[in-house]
């Protein structure tokens, strides 16, 4: 089953990072603004999801609205994920509601995105959060986190500190800054 692995990394300077990419002969996006809901199904805490179960989401990125599945592997940043273009947020919202789910965090950024070597990257804007990079590969049933050592090693190529490195979603980012006065 198709398997989503990525790895990412807080920056200080995207500008730096655009520079490295488009040398590479990447070419950047136009910028796309994400609005996230994410939604659970249990009253645990959410930074203590256990492989296996799902979170969705509901993304507004500039013209279109998607549902999303996730439901994560050995970490939160291997997962089968599933996607689906939606017409309606808010009746998605009523649906993901009556199934149980509940709103745990939203997720506000800017996105500019490019391909190398058949890697997904993201350099993201994070409201509360800040600079990051993302580097996502599709696998097929691949050892995520060989697939994930890979990546990591192409951040450091890069010149992002290993120091950087972000082991959760921003989804769980954001949940743990919201409730650590808690």
């Amino acid at each position: 089953m198709r398997q989503e692995i990525e790895v990412k990394a807080k920056v200080n300077d995207l500008e730096i990072l655009k520079q490295k990419l488009v040398a590479l002969g990447c070419v950047l996006s136009e910028p796309l603004i994400q609005n996230d809901i994410t939604f659970v199904n249990h009253d645990e805490s959410y930074d203590k999801l256990l492989p296996g179960e799902n979170i969705l989401r509901i993304r507004k990125s500039n013209d279109k609205i998607l549902f999303t599945v996730k439901q994560s592997l050995s970490n939160e940043l291997a997962c089968f994920e599933r996607e689906v273009e939606i017409n309606s947020a808010e009746e998605m919202k009523e649906a993901i509601l009556l199934m149980g789910y509940h709103e745990v965090v939203r997720i506000n950024k800017q996105r500019i995105r490019t391909d190398y070597n058949g890697y997904e990257i993201c350099l993201d804007e994070v409201e509360n959060l800040g600079s990051f990079i993302e580097i996502e590969k599709l696998t097929e049933g691949e050892d995520e986190s060989l697939v994930q050592a890979e990546l990591n090693k192409l951040l450091l190529v890069w010149g992002v500190n290993e120091s950087d490195f972000v082991t959760h979603g921003y989804d769980t980012l954001i949940y743990l800054a919201q409730n650590s006065n808690n």
